[in-house]
């Protein structure tokens, strides 16, 4: 037998035993969770060897080879990679092709179950990739150009390689050139025949799509929905397939959730047919806007749909469900209110009936946030009018803790036996002073010692040094596995360690690692720095920039003490064991001497690089991007490469100059400029130029698409002249709101446009109608019948700081005293318009000289409005003063 045959079978036994081992494991259903009995070995340690061992190779195998399996097997296949996809880096998926459709439904199976634990990105994959699958395999064309697919990442184009009917690679042998024999035995075959292009207009998204993509549909494109006809899509919302398809699918695109929403309502005659199927919803609910017809029964029904909603506009829907629950005087719905208790003003807390309002807080949880004003308000009604308080008391209270005065919490005696979970689920939501104020009463009945032990996280870090000392932390187990605050921790690991550190303790250090100095890391052995620097980058969490810095330098000295040329003549395994956090802190002329034979291992790590660990202005950052370009380009620029190519710069595209993205082509500009709207920062030399080439790629933004607008909207704001010119349409306020709720989900830091945005939402929303509204009202210009309305305070949130003083004074003193909540959270209103504010609040509370602390507690940022005199005879605690710490006091005031 010739060696290749032989290593022919040999993969084939391998397989045949693979698969026999898959069957002593536990099968797991991936949508019920249910698991049938394990095998011979054993629940616990079955588990693990499927995460470790059988996960990473049966997805290697099912990418390779998959269409080879039966049914049956690939379904446990499947089942057996879903830990890998679980846990795996935002990294590119190695997704297979699929020539059998029982294959795809079994592999949507599993990916559907995974889709809360991939990245944004991993689901923008797969959505692309059912997309092609289908288009194959139930209309034969291909969603891609036409011609040899895209060629490896870094390589020049070459011949198309032979496949395999599975799409599989033909295999190297070991010793050889090229291809020579397909894995498996299989003599090589002839080149697929080329797909043809699918038509722009086909309508893909039938019903076993529909049903195939599952949440992946809440990633679609907005033309995408165009793909399915009226008939296929309303069949689909009446099966039992549609409401798990939008449940649990946070961040969808507010644009298609409106348009899905559009279209299923069309499959009604009647609105009061559709209100019938709320329930069904999901996540479109958050976009649902007709709420006046609605019962309190109906309302309930959509309002238990809205546990996921991000969106412009949500808080508003929820007041008004709320509002109409409320109003029918039905104290059984009203108890079923759960978190949605938390958009009531304090007013109508305490006009809640007590039964249910405790009903509530019950059924909402331990996770949801009271304001302030929302906490004192419910601790006062809940605790009716107690001077002490027991741990119970403050149990029952669970996150309306926060409402109870410190100086409360001074008295409060833990009985014996209280748990430290009972301390933990009390002192969640406290908030700093209170925890201060907790612990200052238990260090006098309790020793540190017994203290230290009894503590749990949440009030560890309120413990004073001295009550540390006396404590006698002598031993790494005392220290390991709790939450030190960073001065604690630094106290800690001095006191212990005595500014020596070994690296095998650094891994058991946990949070008291932020105590670790430079001083200390420069200390640690040469030969322990690769140990100490992977337990550093084990535990991010606790890592400091100044800390990675310092780590950095004292293993990258180490390795050069070892090897004078080492980043010269590094290995890409090597390179590969160096935590990314630290090599993106190599030197610029080290990461240009980076050898080409490592470019795969450092486009990996470049990946999925944190840059926000490094600071805006290191000269690394160009540095990195320059090499990962060049190992790209194979030396050359980025004229040659393609989309897939430029995107797998990962977080490194951010930092590309506009100068150099020119010299891509059209259909590359156009998707990197694409994907980097996404981008969190942007070096501020770049914004000026990346801005004029969006114009220059995509015309002028006031002609933008509405799909355009809500994908680029971001770049806009890079440059603080550009959103104000924007011409009206029907559809821009609503893009522009989304864009300003998301913007700390996408910049780490306020670009320079935020403050026109908000500027350009105010002006949209009373800018007037007809040829008057398409020429759009200047704010100055607005007319005095603009005035604040209670229901346009609520809706402009923080947007209500360009009202002018004018508008502010022609204000109703009943819309004041209802608009409070809102209007006092705002920080920086001008002294002009505290002025304003100040009639305002004489008109509604009598004198400035009886305000009483309750008033000052609610008047919250507007009481900035009161003369440096009147604020010295305020009689107010210092519980009244945090709340209103925030706002933009002077420093006289």
């Amino acid at each position: 037998m010739s060696m290749e045959d032989r290593m022919a079978t040999e993969n084939g036994n391998l397989f045949s035993m693979f698969v026999s081992l898959l069957a002593t494991l536990p099968v797991q259903d991936p949508e019920s969770g249910s698991r049938n009995p394990p095998g011979p070995l054993g629940p616990e340690t079955s588990v693990c060897f499927v995460r470790g061992f059988i996960a990473p190779l049966s997805w290697k195998i099912l990418t390779t080879r998959g269409d080879r399996m039966d049914e049956e097997t690939y379904g446990a296949m499947s089942w057996a990679a879903r830990p890998l996809l679980q846990t795996m880096p935002p990294s590119k998926l190695n997704l297979p092709p699929m020539r059998q459709l029982p294959h795809l439904a079994k592999m949507m199976r599993m990916l559907k179950s995974v889709f809360g634990a991939l990245s944004e990105n991993q689901r923008v994959q797969v959505r692309d990739w059912v997309k092609e699958q289908i288009s194959q395999n139930y209309f034969n064309c291909t969603l891609n150009a036409r011609g040899p697919r895209s060629r490896p990442m870094g390589q020049k184009s070459k011949v198309r390689p032979t496949r395999l009917p599975g799409g599989e690679r033909p295999t190297r042998l070991p010793g050889g050139e090229g291809p020579t024999r397909p894995s498996g035995g299989e003599r090589p075959t002839r080149p697929e025949p080329m797909v043809d292009r699918c038509p722009r207009k086909l309508m893909w998204l039938e019903m076993e799509a529909l049903k195939l993509m599952g949440p992946y549909l809440s990633r679609l494109k907005l033309r995408d929905v165009k793909s399915s006809s009226k008939d296929q899509l309303c069949e689909f919302f009446k099966s039992p397939q549609f409401k798990p398809a939008f449940r649990r699918v946070a961040g969808i695109n507010p644009y298609l959730a409106r348009r899905f929403l559009q279209r299923v309502q069309e499959c009604y005659d009647s609105k009061a047919e559709f209100t019938q199927q709320l329930d069904s919803l999901g996540i479109l609910g958050c976009f649902y806007k007709d709420t006046q017809s609605l019962n309190a029964s109906v309302s309930m029904s959509l309002l238990s749909q809205l546990g996921d909603c991000t969106n412009s506009g949500v808080k508003r829907l929820r007041k008004r469900l709320v509002k109409t629950i409320m109003s029918s005087g039905d104290t059984d719905l009203m108890g079923e209110l759960g978190a949605s208790v938390a958009v009531l003003s304090p007013k109508q807390l305490s006009k809640l009936p007590i039964d249910a309002l405790r009903s509530s807080l019950q059924a909402m949880g331990p996770d949801v946030t009271w304001k302030p004003k929302q906490a004192k308000r419910l601790a006062k009604k809940l605790l009716a009018g107690k001077t002490e308080v027991s741990s119970a008391d403050l149990l029952s209270l669970g996150p309306a803790v926060k409402g109870v005065p410190p100086s409360m919490l001074k008295k409060v005696k833990l009985p014996k036996g209280t748990s430290k979970q009972d301390l933990r689920d009390m002192t969640k939501k406290m908030t700093k002073g209170q925890k201060k104020a907790l612990m200052k009463g238990l260090r006098k009945s309790v020793k540190p010692s017994e203290l230290l032990n009894q503590m749990p996280d949440s009030l560890l870090a309120t413990l004073p040094l001295n009550i540390l000392d006396k404590a006698n932390i002598t031993s790494l187990d005392q220290v390991e596995g709790k939450d030190w605050s960073r001065v604690q921790a630094a106290h800690l690991i001095k006191k212990m360690m005595a500014n020596k550190v070994k690296a095998g303790d650094i891994r058991r250090l946990g949070s008291a690692m932020q105590g670790l100095t430079c001083k200390m890391i420069n200390r640690v052995a040469n030969n322990e720095s690769g140990e100490m620097a992977q337990a550093m980058t084990d535990s991010p969490q606790w890592l400091s920039k100044a800390q990675a810095g310092c780590a950095a330098r004292k293993l990258f000295m180490s390795l050069e003490e070892e090897r004078a040329d080492y980043f010269q003549t590094v290995t890409e395994e090597e390179l590969s064991e160096i935590p990314t956090i630290l090599l993106i802190r190599l030197s610029p002329g080290k990461i240009k001497g980076l050898p080409d034979s490592v470019c795969t291992a450092f486009l990996d790590k470049m990946s999925v690089a944190n840059l926000s660990s490094l600071p805006p202005r290191a000269p690394s950052r160009p540095a990195l991007t320059n090499r990962a370009v060049l190992c790209l380009a194979n030396g050359g620029d980025l004229s040659g490469l393609s989309s897939d190519e430029v995107l797998a710069l990962g977080p490194l595209l951010c930092e590309v100059p506009p100068a150099k993205l020119r010299l891509l082509d059209t259909d590359t500009l156009n998707s990197s400029l694409q994907a980097m709207a996404s981008c969190r920062h942007i070096p501020p030399a770049h914004r000026a130029a990346l801005v004029a080439l969006v114009k220059e790629t995509f015309g002028d933004p006031s002609d933008w698409s509405m799909e355009i607008m809500e994908t680029l909207s971001p770049l806009l704001l890079l440059d603080a002249a550009t959103i104000s010119p924007l011409r009206f349409k029907s559809w821009l306020k609503e893009v522009l709101a989304d864009l300003k709720d998301s913007l700390s989900r996408i910049f780490l830091a306020p670009p320079p446009g935020v403050k026109a945005l908000k500027k350009k939402i105010f002006s949209l929303t009373f800018g007037g109608s007809g040829a008057r509204r398409k020429r759009e009202v200047r704010v100055s210009e607005m007319s005095q019948g603009n005035k604040p309305t209670e229901e346009m305070i609520e809706d402009l949130e923080d947007g209500n700081i360009h009202w002018s003083p004018e508008q502010l004074q022609q204000m109703t003193t009943e819309t004041f005293v209802n608009s409070l909540e809102t209007l006092s959270s705002i920080p920086d209103f001008s002294a002009e318009q505290l002025a304003a504010l100040r009639e305002k609040v004489i008109e509604a509370m009598g004198p400035v000289a009886g305000l009483n602390e309750s008033q000052v507690s609610d008047l919250g940022c507007v009481s900035q409005c009161l003369s440096d005199s009147e604020l010295r005879v305020l009689s107010v605690s210092l519980d009244t003063v945090e709340d209103i710490e925030e706002c933009g006091w002077n420093q006289e005031q």
